[in-house]
């Protein structure tokens, strides 16, 4: 237990140095910092309008109104861009990682390879869709007409945001680890991102077969409708909002063993 904990803190420790360093570097570029906050704002401003318009020729979307699809957009935004502010890196672990023979270097030092490959880049642009996407749940709160903000609705959404980051980084780490065979991953995340767009829409809109990939191999609903739909107090689904808190370290586990077999089976480049 006292290894445990002493290795927690080393990589605590660690994490706050390259995340202070890498941060650093990325404001160095300061048009660069700007652009890419921009693009996210267009981004934010482009899924508000999407909402909007699809709301001139429809009254409700299976029983949500405008403002509780604009709270569930802005619920599932939130946790995508948290987890891209700090689980995005394995995006390219089979170009700049696998490839390059980066982590030869990894494996040598007394830290674990995946937090090392965590560590190597941080998403700064998603810190503006994230101050974005609370802007979109405060104005679809104060326009709800019902009590959101709530002791225990206040915890829930504490752990879900957790539970919904450690879904995103499981389904993230899960395709980047095809990288091992493939040494490609960035091709392949084009899958997630058009996939995870779906995440914006209710649950009862999709066919049965759609609605269990989204809860097994494409977990994204415990990370979005399933706790907006508690936070929103809406009927049925009560089984699949509490599983959405222990959600995200089950679906994780998984994932890291599937990183973990990758791993073992990865060749060193010998540069």
């Amino acid at each position: 237990m006292q290894n445990l904990t002493k290795s927690i803190r080393r990589h605590w420790e660690a994490y706050k140095i390259f995340f202070k360093a890498f941060v650093k570097s990325k404001l160095v570029y300061k048009y660069d910092f700007i652009i890419g906050s921009a693009n996210q704002v267009v981004s934010i401003s482009v899924s508000v309008l999407f909402v909007g318009l699809l709301f001139t020729q429809v009254p409700s979307i299976n029983g949500w109104s405008f403002y509780e699809i604009l709270f569930l957009t802005g619920l599932a935004r939130l946790i995508m861009n948290f987890h891209g502010l700090f689980f995005f890196a394995p995006y390219s672990l089979g170009e700049h990682h696998i490839v390059r023979g980066r982590l030869d270097r990894y494996k040598v030092r007394p830290l674990n390879t995946l937090f090392q490959v965590y560590s190597s880049y941080i998403q700064t642009h998603a810190f503006a869709d994230i101050i974005g996407s609370l802007a979109i749940i405060a104005y679809a709160i104060t326009n709800i007409q019902y009590a959101i903000i709530t002791p225990s609705n206040i915890l829930y959404a504490m752990m879900i945001v957790l539970s919904g980051v450690m879904i995103y980084a499981s389904i993230f780490l899960a395709f980047a680890t095809t990288g091992f065979w493939t040494g490609k991953t960035e091709g392949i995340f084009n899958i997630f991102f058009h996939l995870s767009n779906f995440n914006k829409y209710p649950y009862g809109i999709y066919s049965q077969s759609v609605r269990i990939f989204f809860v097994t191999l494409f977990p994204i609903a415990f990370a979005s409708f399933f706790p907006a739909n508690f936070l929103l107090n809406k009927p049925g689904w009560q089984t699949a909002e509490l599983l959405s808190i222990i959600a995200g370290p089950f679906f994780y586990i998984i994932s890291y063993q599937f990183w973990l077999y990758g791993l073992s089976k990865y060749s060193s480049t010998g540069s």
